[in-house]
């Protein structure tokens, strides 16, 4: 790795104290992440968009680094594991891609801590990566249960929550003018601090022409 920065308060304005105790550790299918992540956001975002992933990983307790990974595929990587806590200031890691754009390292971000509420369950020690190309969360039933693919869902609904996602598009849509899809897509992902891309896979999970 390249040299590593410690992304302390670029996305947020104001730091608090510790999350309350969230019920949803047992809440860890594909159906449930909506909701779940409509329940981080009522304790901490407050309709701010974007939305502050890192603030929200801090009240997890996290440190979120940025660093050349040296592999333009491997977008970060979440670390738990006390035997880094002299090294990095916790036990709870996030790295991201310095290489990647802003909205690109927030969803890894919120990629990453989903992997943290959902499937590290009670480890002491947890260890995951994020590569670029597992950003799709939805397209076959029988792929519902896979872990990354729920991880991107919740990574979704936290950054772009369904409800203020319509009525951004809505808003957009009667917007005096005419806005192509393309500049639609554009203000959306500027909006919400995504990828494009993210905002087009969302277009079509929600049925949005």
């Amino acid at each position: 790795m390249g040299k590593i920065i410690y992304l302390a308060a670029i996305q947020e304005k104001k730091e608090g104290g510790v999350l309350p105790e969230l019920m949803i550790e047992d809440k860890r299918g594909y159906e449930d992440m909506p909701q779940n992540a409509e329940d981080i956001l009522a304790l901490y975002a407050n309709n701010q968009y974007p939305v502050p992933v890192i603030g929200i990983a801090k009240k997890f307790g996290f440190k979120v680094f940025d660093t050349d990974l040296q592999d333009n595929q491997l977008s970060g990587f979440i670390v738990v594991d006390p035997k880094w806590k002299d090294v990095y200031g916790s036990e709870k890691i996030i790295m991201v891609n310095k290489n990647d754009s802003s909205g690109h390292k927030w969803f890894t971000i919120a990629h990453e801590l989903a992997h943290f509420l959902f499937d590290r369950q009670g480890r002491e020690t947890y260890y995951n990566t994020y590569n670029t190309e597992e950003s799709p969360w939805k397209r076959e039933r029988s792929e519902a249960d896979d872990r990354e693919m729920v991880a991107n869902y919740f990574a979704a609904n936290l950054l772009m929550p369904s409800l203020d996602f319509k009525r951004k598009y809505q808003q957009l849509r009667e917007k005096g003018g005419f806005l192509s899809r393309d500049e639609i897509v554009a203000e959306l992902a500027t909006f919400f601090g995504v990828p494009e891309t993210s905002v087009k896979i969302r277009f079509e999970e929600l049925g949005l022409n």
